[in-house]
């Protein structure tokens, strides 16, 4: 019976010593179990599941609030939302929710046909992340990690990219378009040092307004020759040697630094990007490409950073809780830094009357009478808040089964385009 007992014993440590060699000297099947499960991510991503499977059920009784009429911006707003986790809309409504115009492109309708080459061809749609309308009245956006596009104000197909576009689009002066993407590597050496594949690099993106693609930014091999290559460490993912793999910097946003706004640290042109798995913000010279400013360690998971006319930055600071647990749950904020003191403080956060959360997405926009517009993606809903953090405006993307739907972009828009420009582009339309 002893002799049993050992034998099975030695049986068990031989297959322990065998799979923690493997294990620790990548051995045959731990690459091919590696591209495995790098093909299925690529089909179902992590973000994929967290979009169908987390409802938002914060929903109040009315999908609009308007609070105080007196102190909303007047105006219209472009909001893209979703009408289910693979269906995207781009609406143009007014305080009242009213929809005023309306976009709904559809993945098989812009790449039918097996078109293009991606990484992660969609198979059951694909939601949209990112936008901007032009001065024209034509919206431009991203089917996340996959195509960067442009559709007129009729919904045809101006130009369409499949660059692997993805979470932001931001013009500059000139209607030069810049967009994150990303290249993946399934498997073999990756071209980087201290990293290895499975991995998905990042990268930005110029993109004029026929859609020709002007120049892109690797950012991967920026950071390796400045020596900033600690922060690509510090992300999601670390093989048995500490090689970085997978989705180590994960680019969620990309601003451009305006013309007519001075500073004592950045020029004209500058690019803000936002690295969530960083937990960092950074300025980048488009033309020599080198990262003159970066900011990290007081907010986590951040979206969004936005250059604002006092020459600061602000952003959303997903994990406000994080910070100091004021509520007792969890929230949201904004937060505003000064790029010359690098000292930041909070604008929006846990004493607001009535807080927001979004684990993930979520945006903010500045408006011209000094109120800020919130994107709470995770609640599903748009909050415009005073400078002085009251709640004027809420509108939910209520969907018919009562709950919220996620909510990723909005912007303002200026006067022109008014019910008028959109009733005016609809008849065009139907000529």
């Amino acid at each position: 019976m002893i002799h049993k007992y050992y034998e099975r014993f030695v049986r068990f440590l031989a297959v322990f010593l065998l799979g923690a060699t493997v294990g620790i000297n990548d051995l045959p099947p731990i690459p091919q179990f590696r591209e495995i499960g790098a093909q299925m991510a690529l089909v179902v991503s992590p973000l994929d599941k967290l979009l169908a499977t987390d409802p938002v059920d914060r929903a109040d009784a009315d999908p609009v609030e308007l609070i105080d009429s007196s102190r909303v911006q007047p105006g219209l707003i472009a909001v893209l939302l979703g009408e289910s986790p693979r269906k995207p809309a781009i609406r143009i409504i007014d305080r009242r929710g009213t929809v005023i115009h309306e976009w709904t492109p559809r993945w098989q309708d812009l790449w039918p046909k097996g078109e293009g080459k991606f990484y992660r061809r969609p198979v059951r749609g694909m939601f949209a992340h990112g936008l901007h309308v032009t001065a024209e009245g034509d919206i431009v956006t991203n089917f996340e990690f996959n195509s960067t596009f442009r559709l007129d104000l009729c919904g045809e197909v101006v130009w369409k990219l499949d660059n692997h576009g993805h979470h932001a689009v931001a013009a500059d002066r000139d209607g030069k378009i810049w967009v994150p993407i990303e290249r993946v590597f399934l498997n073999g050496p990756a071209p980087y040092i201290g990293h290895i594949a499975h991995l998905r690099a990042n990268g930005l993106q110029q993109i004029d307004a026929n859609g020709e693609i002007i120049k892109t930014i690797d950012l991967f091999d920026n950071f390796i020759d400045q020596g900033l290559h600690g922060l690509m460490h510090i992300g999601r993912g670390v093989s048995a040697n500490g090689e970085a793999m997978g989705d180590t910097m994960h680019v969620n946003d990309i601003e451009v630094f305006p013309e007519d706004v001075e500073s004592l640290v950045f020029d004209a042109g500058d690019l803000l990007v936002s690295a969530r798995h960083l937990n960092a913000i950074f300025v980048i010279d488009p033309i020599t490409e080198r990262v003159k400013w970066y900011h990290s360690g007081g907010f986590v998971r951040q979206h969004d950073p936005d250059f604002t006319d006092r020459g600061t930055i602000t952003f959303l600071d997903n994990f406000g809780h994080f910070s100091s647990d004021q509520i007792g749950r969890k929230y949201s904020r904004i937060i505003e830094i000064d790029p010359v003191t690098n000292t930041q403080k909070t604008i929006l956060g846990a004493d607001l009357e009535r807080p927001f959360y979004t684990e993930i997405s979520g945006s903010h926009e500045w408006l011209p009478n000094g109120n800020i517009l919130v994107v709470a993606s995770q609640e599903g809903r748009l909050l415009e808040y005073t400078p002085d953090g009251q709640l004027v405006w809420r509108y939910d993307n209520r969907l018919p089964s009562g709950e919220n739907g996620r909510v990723y972009n909005t912007q303002f828009l200026p006067p022109h385009m008014d019910k008028a420009f959109f009733e005016a582009a609809k008849r065009s339309c139907e000529q």
